[in-house]
């Protein structure tokens, strides 16, 4: 069964991003759900949450929500979902992933589809 990585702010496109997780289920993928939202309640439950990327990149999501520094933030959940998806891969838990997201979203999927080696299907 093939890994896809799906990358979403969870907070504005949840939704979506569960429709695409079950989607690619029913057509035998074992699809994983990353939340890149930063400061409002996901729409639906991540499988990996912006907390544990922020913890991968050396902060706490309290801190930088109450900072309100938006910079500061998504450079920690997009550094951190870099570190995460690197380590899936690492395992073999990763072979391919897509993003959905707006500006943001798309910028910071983005982001952790270029930390991934060439040849990895990513949309």
């Amino acid at each position: 069964m093939k890994n896809l990585l799906v990358i979403a702010t969870l907070d504005t496109k949840g939704r979506e991003a569960a429709y695409v997780r079950d989607c690619a289920a029913e057509r035998g993928a074992h699809p994983v759900l990353m939340d890149i939202g930063v400061v409002g309640v996901p729409q639906t439950r991540p499988d990996i949450a912006s907390r544990e990327l922020a913890e991968a990149a050396g902060c706490d999501i309290d801190d930088l929500v109450r900072a309100r520094d938006r910079a500061k933030a998504l450079a920690a959940i997009q550094e951190g979902g870099s570190l995460v998806a690197r380590r899936l891969l690492k395992e073999g838990r990763l072979d391919g992933v897509i993003g959905l997201g707006g500006g943001t979203g798309t910028a910071m999927a983005a982001f952790i589809m270029r930390s991934l080696p060439f040849g990895l299907p990513k949309v």
